[in-house]
């Protein structure tokens, strides 16, 4: 199941399990409330949906406000048809703003405003202390449309991308590394230990991946999900070199990007394989403070 809101027109004052979807996808994406701030939380909302009716109020208006604004829609806080169109798109499930801002709470004032929410598309909390970083291939998709040397090219495709604009050198290992790349499905485990992931995967549509943050050094894609290695225009097939890349960012320390044109812009587009002007200026001002 897909928990994406899909109910055109809801707005303040309506009531019903579709708000109660609605407040979970905000949560999910940083847009209500705050998330965790440590490091393996931080893309993490609401892990499951309670069975309750909620009422769109006031703050819930506010999440779809913030949403629209940072993905450039008219910021109505109506579910209009551009802002379900665009929940229902797949995505990346790293949170599109940070729950805090500079390492402190906000007031409610704060908390109102996207301003004063959103972080600036580098992840200020961490990045590697190194520019020589090991990467690993855990495991293959179990789907038969792209084979396991296309797989290997897709992952060592994306990482020379940041390497082309950034002096990182990886080397790949046969065993835990630095960078750990897995496909994995609905409730999964990270890599290193027995830990739980703190976001599932929903299986076809939806979240098809996500990654964590310098140090975590892990990346999940969705092997419920068709990946293939080419840029198809199919809207059930999944770019891999494209994912890569994307997640590759997260991986060295960026954040989601407002701009729909940016690899780093939180909807999979395939064929979107090449890094932009703003990532590439991100990525060296991260690495050169």
């Amino acid at each position: 199941m897909i928990i994406v809101p899909s109910q055109v027109g809801l707005k303040s004052g309506d009531s019903g399990f579709e708000v109660t979807i609605l407040k979970h996808f905000l949560m999910q994406y940083g847009y209500l409330g705050y998330t965790d701030s440590t490091n393996d939380q931080k893309h993490q909302g609401a892990r499951s949906i309670d069975l309750q009716h909620e009422t769109f109020n006031e703050l819930i208006e506010t999440g779809v406000k913030q949403y629209q604004e940072f993905n450039q829609l008219n910021t109505t806080g109506v579910l209009d048809k551009d802002t379900v169109r665009l929940m229902l798109q797949p995505r990346c499930g790293v949170i599109d703003i940070q729950a805090k801002k500079e390492g402190k709470v906000m007031d409610e004032k704060e908390e109102m405003t996207l301003a004063a929410r959103i972080a600036p598309n580098i992840a200020s909390v961490s990045k590697w202390n190194k520019f020589n970083l090991t990467y690993s291939i855990r495991n293959y998709t179990t789907g038969i449309d792209i084979s396991q040397e296309s797989q290997d090219m897709a992952i060592a495709y994306g990482l020379e991308q940041w390497a082309n604009v950034v002096p990182f050198e990886f080397t790949r290992l046969d065993q835990p590394a630095d960078l750990n790349f897995i496909f994995c499905r609905l409730r999964h485990n990270y890599h290193r230990g027995n830990t739980t992931c703190p976001t599932d995967f929903t299986g076809v549509g939806g979240q098809v991946a996500h990654a964590f943050f310098p140090l975590s050094g892990e990346a999940h894609f969705d092997d419920d999900e068709t990946w293939v290695d080419t840029p198809d225009e199919s809207q059930f097939n999944r770019d891999l070199y494209a994912a890569a890349v994307h997640e590759i960012g997260h991986l060295l320390g960026l954040n989601h990007s407002q701009s729909p044109d940016s690899i780093m812009y939180a909807t999979h587009q395939n064929g979107k394989r090449t890094l932009t002007e703003d990532a590439i200026s991100d990525i060296k001002n991260l690495y050169s403070s």
